[in-house]
C-alpha cells in the first residue's frame, strides 16, 4: 500500500504544472487540518508512511492539494522539508517546515494604536513549521503525541506557538524565533507554557487534553494574560 501511495505522489507531482492559486492557504490547512489529523487520529499509518515513504514532506503536500481542490506543483512541494530526530528530553519529534511566507508588516506599535487590526487577522497568518513530539513508536490511544505549530503572529517579527489537537487548537502565546533550532528548544520547556486562547472546532473529539487545556485557560485572570502577551519569547 505504501509503495502504491509513494507512486501516487510522484506521478500527481510529474504531470501537473499548474500552481495553487494560494500555496499559503493551503499551508494553513496542512498544519491545521491534515499533519494533525494523519498524526493524532491515524498514528499507525503516520508511522508507516513518515518511514517508508522516500519524500515523506511532498506525501503531505499533495494530500493537503487533494482535499483542498489545489493541483499539485513540483517547484512548490520543493519548499516543504521533512526534519526528524530526538530532543533533549528523549521524545521523538517530526517537523514538516513550510514554504516561507511573505512577512507580517504591522509593528506593535501600530497594533497598540489600532487594536482592530487584529480582529479577522488569524486566518491569514501562515504556519512556519508543524511539530509532532512523544514516543512515536507507541501507536496506541494512549500514546504521548502532541502537535504543535509555529506560525506568524498579527505583529511583525513575532512568531505564536499553538498546540493542536483533533478537536481545536490553543494559543500558547509568542513563540521562538522561524529557525529550527530556536523551534526544537522551545519544546523542551513547552510543558511550562499556559493556554491563552483557544477554539474547539469539533467538541465530538475533544480528549482528556482538550479538557486539561480548557481548564487551564479558564484558571488565568484578565491582568495575566495581558502581562504574557507583552512579554515575546523571540530571544
Amino acid at each position: 500500500m505504501i509503495g502504491r501511495l509513494v507512486n501516487w505522489i510522484r506521478t500527481r507531482l510529474s504531470r501537473s504544472r499548474s500552481r495553487p492559486s494560494n500555496v499559503f492557504d493551503l499551508t494553513y490547512h496542512c498544519a491545521y487540518q491534515v499533519f494533525p489529523r494523519m498524526s493524532l487520529g491515524m498514528p499507525g499509518n503516520f508511522e508507516k508512511w513518515r518511514l517508508e515513504a522516500s519524500r515523506p514532506a511532498a506525501m503531505f503536500y499533495v494530500f493537503a492539494c487533494s482535499v483542498s481542490g489545489h493541483n499539485p506543483d513540483p517547484e512548490t512541494a520543493e519548499g516543504f522539508i521533512w526534519h526528524s530526530g530526538q530532543l533533549g528530553n528523549g521524545l521523538d519529534y517530526v517537523v514538516l517546515e513550510y514554504p516561507r511566507p511573505d512577512p507580517v508588516t504591522t509593528t506593535a506599535e501600530e497594533m497598540a494604536a489600532f487594536p482592530t487590526l487584529a480582529k479577522g487577522s488569524d486566518s491569514k497568518l501562515s504556519p512556519y513549521y508543524s511539530v509532532l513530539i512523544g514516543h512515536l513508536s507507541d501507536t496506541t490511544e494512549s500514546s504521548d503525541r502532541q502537535v504543535y505549530v509555529l506560525g506568524q503572529s498579527p505583529v511583525a517579527d513575532v512568531t505564536t506557538l499553538r498546540r493542536v489537537t483533533l478537536a481545536g487548537h490553543y494559543n500558547l502565546g509568542p513563540g521562538p524565533k522561524p529557525t529550527l533550532d530556536s523551534l526544537l528548544a522551545s519544546l523542551l520547556a513547552v510543558e511550562g507554557r499556559k493556554v491563552q486562547g483557544g477554539v474547539i472546532l469539533n467538541e465530538a473529539m475533544m480528549s482528556p487534553a482538550d479538557k486539561k487545556l480548557t481548564e487551564e485557560l479558564q484558571s488565568w485572570s484578565k491582568a495575566e494574560l495581558e502581562e504574557r502577551m507583552r512579554t515575546p519569547d523571540n530571544a
